[in-house]
């Protein structure tokens, strides 16, 4: 193709008049005498529009930043002229026009591929990922359908066309209209931000959008049980069995830090006994795959025993644990009953298990860290705090030292090593 075929001209369309006096920009592309108009979305008065030029003559911030996004519209058609040429497309003015609006057919679109990655993640349930990964990712797509038909006005977007600007605009529309708080919103864009990622990866996107984007987790302290509370639950005689249930399974997490999908899936196969005698959970967490081995406290191996003829044993379960939705609300009532004044959840009790059960009876953190599953210490910090039975064994130690007598009375683990009687 010859150069002399090709042109590009920006004019106004004067008919379409708005009630500013200005009216609007197009673009013309003219190959080989074939003409196709694009409309740049940009508005003008007349009498700051130079024709030689295509440009605004005005002088202020706002032309200059209008004349530079002429001339990268400009820019962006000659690149698209040299796409087409690249793949081997024939150079049309219908196909400049369609790739620059993004509606080319070799084109990607964003919620059809975000649906397809979506089917190829679900495939791997059960073998990389989990159930509750997919969900998440189910409704970021059914959020991200919502924004594009609501806020873009489009039943689908090109990749191409997946700016900054968008996913900002996500954001804002995710804590507006759907009312996410600043955590959710985060998790829901990193969901999206992985898929572009993927994106990216395939070269359907020039550029990740997400460079500049910058949400941040606020620190959230989920609490945690102090050992009376424990002791509260551990010891109330509850009359409704689905509440004794929910609290013995409670209490259970609290001595094992388990979390809520591992002890139930719990079998009797994942307790096993030691050399010594003692018992052992020994399983791999159903989050990370990662490997538990954890020995079982005096009070977890009688809440073992307690079930042993329970029928849930007949479904190859060690304690019957209810969803996980019936178990945050039936804690709530056990919390009330046992006159503890905190938002009682299943997770709580790895918190506890974490703080009360473990660090403030001096367990190190590096052993916290094998015993809850984690990866990391950094995980783990998450979860410990100090609380003030700790602080004041710790503070008790240090008057000790400043009074010159270096020795202190050390017996980490007495409280858990206490024979708890159950009713």
């Amino acid at each position: 193709m010859k150069r002399n075929t090709f042109k590009i001209m920006l004019y106004l369309k004067r008919q379409k008049l708005k009630a500013q006096g200005e009216v609007p920009i197009y673009m013309r592309v003219t190959v080989r005498g074939e003409r196709a108009e694009i409309c740049l979305q940009r508005f003008v008065l007349p009498d700051h529009w130079i024709q030689q030029t295509g440009r605004t003559k005005a002088r202020s911030l706002q032309a200059n930043l209008l004349n530079e996004y002429l001339q990268q519209c400009e820019n962006r058609v000659y690149e698209v002229q040299k796409e087409l040429e690249h793949i081997g497309r024939d150079v049309t003015a219908a196909a400049i026009k369609a790739r620059y609006n993004g509606a080319d057919p070799d084109k990607r679109f964003l919620l059809q591929e975000f649906d397809a990655y979506l089917a190829r993640k679900s495939e791997l349930v059960g073998k990389e990922i989990t159930h509750a990964t997919i969900q998440k990712y189910r409704m970021c797509l059914s959020h991200l359908k919502e924004y594009v038909k609501q806020e873009l006005h489009e039943k689908d977007v090109a990749m191409s066309s997946v700016t900054f600007e968008m996913i900002d605009g996500f954001d804002h529309f995710l804590k507006t209209d759907k009312n996410q708080q600043q955590n959710t919103t985060v998790k829901t864009m990193r969901t999206l931000k992985s898929f572009i990622r993927y994106a990216e990866d395939n070269e359907w996107i020039n550029r990740n959008p997400f460079g500049k984007y910058r949400g941040k987790l606020k620190p959230v302290d989920r609490g945690f049980l102090t050992m009376e509370e424990v002791n509260a639950i551990l010891k109330h005689s509850f009359k409704m069995a689905r509440l004794q249930q929910v609290a013995d399974v409670f209490v259970f997490c609290c001595f094992t830090g388990l979390a809520y999908s591992d002890v139930k899936e719990l079998t009797p196969a994942h307790l096993v006994r030691s050399d010594d005698g003692s018992w052992m959970i020994t399983k791999k967490r159903r989050k990370t795959h990662s490997q538990l081995s954890i020995p079982l406290l005096a009070t977890a191996q009688q809440l073992v025993e307690k079930y042993k003829k329970h029928p849930c044993r007949k479904e190859n379960r060690v304690f019957p644990v209810v969803t996980n939705q019936k178990m945050n609300a039936y804690l709530q009532e056990v919390g009330d009953l046992c006159g503890i004044n905190k938002e009682i959840s299943s997770h709580l009790a790895r918190h506890t298990f974490a703080t009360t059960i473990a660090l403030s009876h001096e367990v190190p953190i590096e052993v916290v860290s094998k015993l809850l599953g984690h990866s990391t210490i950094a995980m783990t910090q998450h979860y410990a705090r100090m609380n003030t039975t700790r602080i004041k064994m710790e503070m008790a130690k240090l008057d000790h030292l400043l009074q010159g007598d270096p020795t202190t009375d050390q017996k980490p683990l007495q409280a858990l090593l206490v024979d708890f009687h159950l009713n």
